[in-house]
C-alpha cells in the first residue's frame, strides 16, 4: 500500500487504475476504498488505510523473482521517492525492513504519527 500523491508513477493510465506490465509480472496501482486521511497517520497499522494499493501479480515467475521485483518497488518509494508503503504479501519477512511494518525509520504520512 502506498500513501500520498500518484506522481510516481510512469505508467499506462487505463480510468482508475494505472499498470506497469512486465515479462512475468503485472502490477495493479489502484484507489484503496478504505482510504482515509487521519487513520494513515497511525503507525504502524494505519497503512491500511493509504491512499493506492499496489498489486503485483504473476502467474509464471518464481517466487524469488516476485521478491526481487517488490523489494525493488519498495525501496524506490522509500528512498526515492520518500513515499510510505507497506508490502502485504506471504514473503514479506525476505523483503527489506520486512516489507516496511513497523519499520519507524522509514517515510510515514505524517511526523505526528501515533507510536513513533
Amino acid at each position: 500500500m502506498v500513501s500520498r500523491d500518484h506522481r510516481f508513477l510512469g505508467a499506462a493510465c487505463h480510468g482508475s487504475l494505472y499498470w506497469i506490465k512486465g515479462l512475468y509480472f503485472q502490477i495493479d496501482i489502484l484507489y484503496n476504498d478504505e482510504y482515509n486521511s487521519l487513520e494513515e497517520r497511525q503507525f504502524p497499522d494505519g497503512f491500511l488505510f493509504f491512499r493506492y494499493l499496489i498489486e503485483v501479480h504473476s502467474k509464471e515467475a518464481t517466487a524469488a523473482y516476485c521478491v526481487d521485483i517488490v523489494s525493488r518497488i519498495l525501496t524506490w518509494l522509500w528512498l526515492e521517492q520518500k513515499m510510505p508503503a507497506v508490502a502485504a504479501c506471504d514473503y514479506e519477512e525476505q523483503l527489506p525492513f520486512s516489507g516496511g511494518y513497523k519499520s519507524s525509520g522509514l517515510p510515514w504520512p505524517a511526523a505526528e504519527s501515533v507510536g513513533r
